[in-house]
């Protein structure tokens, strides 16, 4: 079993609660994600058993009050969550409905106990509704939503023309559904909405906060910790694959060459570790733009430097079918481009910082690290 790794800081409290949800997620992981479950989702076919245990451990609505019908644990505790979801390659839309409950639950809603699709992933403006009469209808077409053809609902940020935010819980048998599988062969879909009705769909969220950016930014901030959990896997089996495979009669891994290079993904998978956290560590505060825009760009770096490497390393066996270390490396190719990757989320730090003018660069820059 992997180790819990509850690395944001905490205080002793924070650090129980979060070892014991990264345990409990390893834990039903291990112990029902199986390799044959794992290959079956892959090709398609929905693990009902494995998503049942899901919400029946509460992980789902993790991050949603107790008052709701959540476990009432705070984002960055959900981070561990996320975090196991990348470290087992879970093929499941978990990060997606935990998301889409805390969004709900910022408008009064209760948990939705069902598969919920999230969106937009790519970087777009709000949707926007339109007025008929007494109602509310939505006519939009959304690209790359992920696991929209498993999903019950699709939950986004709509925008209102007197500038008010609501959130949309858009039932997904009422829209046009186009599938095809990301480079990691996750689902990810088109959707088309026509004229939906939005009454008793609809809920207005508090004033104060753009939630569409932020649902964004927390997007951003969830494929972090997913591809920390990967990176964090695929760097611990490959310092066992250098340990155990033998060439020239003695093992690889004390061949300098290899020695460098497993330095090297240490050092990635440890800076990405403090950027991810930091960038939640600071969500929902006054630095959360640019601490979510360094932790995205800075865990993306990290994820294509670590997966050239452990590739390298494994040689010829890392890009076997049958070896599990393309789980993890695929995905990262595939989750460093949701959500905005690395360009989109320099170009929008930098944007940031030169507003604040030159007296504030160091602080503007440092400040996400320093929480």
């Amino acid at each position: 079993m992997s180790q819990p790794t509850p690395s944001l800081r905490e205080d002793d409290a924070d650090h129980d609660l979060r070892a014991m949800l990264r345990e409990m997620a390893d834990r039903l992981f291990e112990q029902q994600y199986t390799r044959q479950v794992q290959a079956s989702a892959q090709e398609g076919q929905w693990p009902q058993a494995l998503w049942h245990s899901v919400t029946q451990a509460g992980l789902t609505s993790a991050a949603v009050p107790q008052a709701l019908g959540g476990a009432g644990a705070s984002l960055a505790d959900a981070a561990l969550i996320m975090r196991a979801c990348g470290h087992h390659a879970l093929a499941l839309p978990l990060v997606e409905t935990l998301i889409g409950n805390w969004l709900l639950a910022q408008a009064g809603c209760q948990a939705d106990t069902g598969v919920l699709a999230l969106g937009p992933v790519l970087p777009a403006k709000p949707v926007q509704l339109v007025r008929e009469s007494a109602r509310w209808t939505l006519s939009a077409r959304i690209a790359c939503v992920p696991w929209a053809m498993d999903a019950q609902h699709f939950v986004t940020v709509a925008q209102l023309p007197d500038g008010a935010q609501a959130v949309i819980l858009a039932p997904l048998e009422a829209a046009q559904v186009d599938t095809a599988p990301n480079i990691a062969g996750e689902p990810r879909c088109q959707i088309e909405f026509d004229q939906l009705d939005l009454t008793g769909r609809m809920f207005e969220l508090p004033a104060g906060l753009d939630h569409a950016a932020a649902l964004f930014r927390l997007g951003a901030l969830a494929r972090c910790q997913q591809m920390v959990g990967a990176m964090e896997w695929i760097l611990e089996h490959s310092l066992v694959y250098a340990r155990e495979r033998v060439q020239f009669g003695k093992p690889i891994g004390g061949f300098q060459a290899i020695g460098h290079m497993a330095a090297v993904m240490a050092t990635q998978v440890s800076a990405a570790q403090v950027a991810a956290d930091a960038g939640m560590m600071a969500f929902g505060s006054e630095a959360a733009d640019l601490s979510a825009g360094y932790a995205k760009a800075r865990v993306g770096e990290a994820a294509g430097e670590v997966a050239a490497l452990a590739h390298q390393l494994h040689g010829a066996m890392g890009y076997s079918h049958e070896y599990p270390l393309h789980w993890r490396t695929r995905r990262l190719w595939a989750w460093r481009d949701e959500f905005g990757g690395e360009l989109h989320w320099n170009t929008q730090a930098g944007k940031l910082l030169a507003k604040r003018g030159g007296a504030a660069l160091w602080s503007g820059m440092t400040l996400s690290f320093e929480l």
